[in-house]
């Protein structure tokens, strides 16, 4: 093309106007003038700006006078090397950043934090959503690993070297659930945190949903979407199969129409539990780290809770946000016995931290509560 239009003597945009054209900016204009040509067009209102660089016409007549004019242009004129500086200042390289920069005033950068211990598959098929369903345009992944034994490190370097939005933290040992996630929270980039469980999938347009909340309500400092799995309110009972492999077509259906049904509503709610939580950078900031005292896990989502509404922060559930969860996919591997022990030891370092009772979360009314996994590997 380049070749063919070094010997033209004049271009044309043979455009009928009407309203489709009239909402056109028409691409060939800047190749045209990027050879420095006379261009003749109808007056698309796109072309107006630059009325002294080419020859515009209105009807038919004045069209093929002002090509009687482009013809005659001498190949002196000094607008030809105007058109060509028109030309570089609208490449695709500056349409990109005028793109990118209108995208980031529109969506700010999200970090999304993913602790893994094993669960190979369950971080799969998490990551599989978050990286190629959900519809955020600038997302950024940090996972931390625990020492997995069972090749999650491997997958990750590997999905770390394909996906540039991806950072993988490969930890020597388990450093726990809340060690883990204030290690991604530290190397996060983004205006809006994500803590993430690795055994949930992620359904498009999840973080939409969780950044509006948080961008029409300041006060709010943590907020979870509703789940299929969890304890307290936040659980709800989904039309689609939870049990196995999740179709992500049937959870994409389902969030839609609950999203649709429920539209900008949120309520407080006692624990954001940390299947899957948002926060803005500046709350994260005000209330500090989880508390790695809780070990390997349980109890830190209680306790961030409480700082949070000490500070003056809500912690909230977004009803039209919804995303699933297979729910205890690390605790799974312990015993019964331990995970006792574990739930005991955590509750009673909550209770004297705060110098209060703890109190048991409890599903919302008409909903049953979900049993327990532990011991299922």
């Amino acid at each position: 093309m380049p070749k063919l239009l070094w010997h033209f003597d004049a271009c044309v945009i043979p455009f009928l106007v009407n309203d489709i054209t009239e909402a056109t900016n028409p691409v060939k204009f800047y190749e045209y003038v990027f050879g420095g040509r006379p261009v003749v067009s109808p007056a698309l209102t796109e072309l107006l700006p630059y009325a002294d660089l080419c020859y515009l016409a209105r009807g038919h007549d004045e069209f093929l006078s002002q090509l009687a004019r482009a013809l005659a242009e001498p190949a002196d004129d000094p607008r030809r090397g105007a058109r060509r500086r028109l030309a570089e200042e609208n490449d695709w390289a500056h349409r990109y950043a005028a793109i990118h920069e209108g995208l980031t005033e529109a969506h700010p950068l999200v970090s999304v934090v993913v602790v893994t211990y094993g669960g190979l598959e369950l971080t799969k098929a998490c990551m599989e959503s978050l990286l190629q369903r959900e519809t955020w345009p600038r997302l950024e992944a940090i996972v931390v690993d625990n020492a997995s034994d069972d090749g999650t490190p491997e997958y990750l370097r590997a999905l770390g070297e394909q996906d540039p939005r991806v950072r993988v933290v490969c930890n020597a040992e388990n450093r726990g659930f809340a060690a883990a996630n204030n290690q991604g929270v530290a190397l996060a980039r983004g205006e809006v945190v994500v803590l993430l469980n690795n055994d949930t999938v992620v359904p498009p347009g999840l973080l939409r949903r969780l950044v509006d909340h948080l961008r029409r309500d300041p006060k709010i400092g943590l907020l979870c979407p509703t789940t299929n799995f969890c304890g307290n309110e936040a659980r709800v009972e989904p039309d689609y199969p939870v049990g196995g492999a999740v179709d992500p077509v049937a959870l994409a259906a389902y969030a839609s129409r609950r999203a649709a049904e429920h539209r900008g509503r949120v309520f407080d709610i006692g624990v954001a539990a940390m299947y899957c939580v948002a926060a803005r950078r500046e709350a994260l900031e005000a209330v500090g780290p989880l508390d790695e005292a809780y070990g390997i896990g349980m109890f830190e989502d209680d306790d961030f809770a409480v700082r949070l509404r000490a500070i003056g922060y809500r912690v909230a559930c977004a009803e039209d946000a919804y995303v699933h969860h297979v729910g205890q996919g690390a605790f799974r591997k312990l015993s019964p016995a331990d995970y006792d022990a574990l739930w005991k030891r955590n509750q009673a370092y909550f209770e004297k931290k705060f110098g209060v009772a703890w109190r048991k979360h409890e599903p919302r009314e008409g909903v049953s509560a979900v049993a327990s996994r532990v011991g299922s590997e």
